[in-house]
């Protein structure tokens, strides 16, 4: 990519970005397609977005980063080695609506180490969605010990109310 290209792409991410905070929930909603538009240049910003501890903030660039896709896989990754639980709890969101396998090894990790028993049942209903067998073997060894109201809990992450 040339620099002025480089340039305005920075720009209209920025934009997008700022937008993506700023505006209504449906707008919000465009920009975060237009941001996965974007693709990977979009990821960085996002990041920092999530990274900054805001959780309105937070959610809406989980929104961003589950549009841009596959690219944002290996940073949302990196955010469940933090310490940060929400941080965590919205990367996993991300990572199942994005859906990619590469993510299962990060995800049972986060799922057997999560102190937060929420974290940990969105984090059995990623697992479900992405669905490979190292997944299912995961969760099921996870229900197999789980109480009722935290079977439950996955239950609503994963088909809702």
């Amino acid at each position: 990519m040339a620099d002025g290209e480089e340039k305005q792409t920075q720009d209209e991410v920025s934009t997008h970005v700022k937008n993506l905070m700023q505006r209504d929930i449906y707008h919000s909603l465009m920009e975060a397609a237009e941001l996965g538009k974007i693709g990977a240049p979009a990821v960085s910003p996002l990041m920092e977005v999530l990274a900054s501890g805001n959780t309105a903030a937070r959610w809406r660039a989980v929104m961003g980063l589950a549009r841009v896709g596959g690219p944002a896989v290996p940073a949302l990754m990196d955010a469940l080695k933090r310490e940060d639980e929400q941080l965590r709890t919205a990367a996993v969101w991300a990572l199942a609506e994005i859906g990619d396998e590469r993510c299962v090894d990060c995800l049972i990790e986060n799922l057997n180490c999560s102190s937060s028993e929420s974290c940990q049942a969105l984090t059995a209903a990623a697992l479900l969605r992405i669905h490979t067998p190292a997944a299912m073997a995961a969760v099921e060894r996870k229900m197999q010990t789980a109480n009722q109201e935290f079977q439950d809990t996955v239950s609503v992450a994963l088909y809702g109310t």
